[in-house]
């Protein structure tokens, strides 16, 4: 009995949560937060950062990338029955941003002439 709950929960969640879409905007803001980082304030970097993501996953997402994007997305379009999907997207967009400030800690942490300290 438990475990017929437990997967009809599970299939439930499937349903409304789809993970595919999680797991692209959890690393499309990781690469979004990793290119503002490492762009050291380039006039290109950000913007080709941001465009890459934007071209893989636009069609799957809407390319989102951003919480405040997200959720005025959700209110303009009148979607209140995704409201579950909204909950786990921000979540996934929020953790894919510490995800790539954590790449940047790790990957930069040794050069010599890159700060990545606040002043």
């Amino acid at each position: 009995m438990l475990q017929e709950n437990v997967a009809a929960a599970r299939h439930k969640i499937a349903q409304t949560v789809k993970p595919h879409i999680l797991v692209f905007e959890f690393f499309g803001t990781a690469l979004l937060v990793y290119g503002y980082q490492v762009s050291n304030k380039a006039a290109f970097a950000f913007p080709l950062a941001y465009f890459m993501g934007w071209m893989l996953s636009y069609h799957i997402t809407g390319a989102e990338f951003n919480p405040a994007i997200s959720l005025a997305s959700f209110i303009v379009n009148k979607q209140w029955h995704k409201g579950k999907q909204l909950a786990f997207t921000i979540i996934a967009q929020y953790l894919g941003s510490l995800f790539g400030i954590f790449m940047v800690f790790i990957l930069l942490k040794y050069q010599g002439n890159y700060i990545i300290y606040p002043d």
